[in-house]
C-alpha cells in the first residue's frame, strides 16, 4: 500500500468513526489522536493557556506591586 492509498483509508475509517452514533451518555466517538488534533489546532489559534497563578508570579517578579495572590 503506497501513502496515497494510505491516507485515503484512514481519512475513510475517521469519517466513519465520526458518523458512528455514540455510546449512551456521550456525546461523541472518540479515537486515537482526536483529542490531541483537537486541542493542537485550538493552542494554535488561541496559544497556549498559561495558569493564571503563574502568570500573577510572572508579573510580580518583574514590577514592584502588592501581591495579587497567594
Amino acid at each position: 500500500m503506497d501513502m496515497a492509498e494510505f491516507k485515503r483509508t484512514m481519512d475513510e475509517w475517521i469519517r466513519m468513526l465520526e458518523a458512528t452514533p455514540p455510546a449512551k451518555g456521550q456525546d461523541r466517538v472518540l479515537y486515537p489522536g482526536r483529542l490531541e488534533a483537537e486541542e493542537e489546532k485550538k493552542r494554535a489559534a488561541e496559544g497556549i493557556p498559561q495558569a493564571a497563578k503563574l502568570v500573577w508570579m510572572q508579573i510580580d517578579t518583574n514590577i514592584s506591586a502588592p501581591r495579587l495572590c497567594a
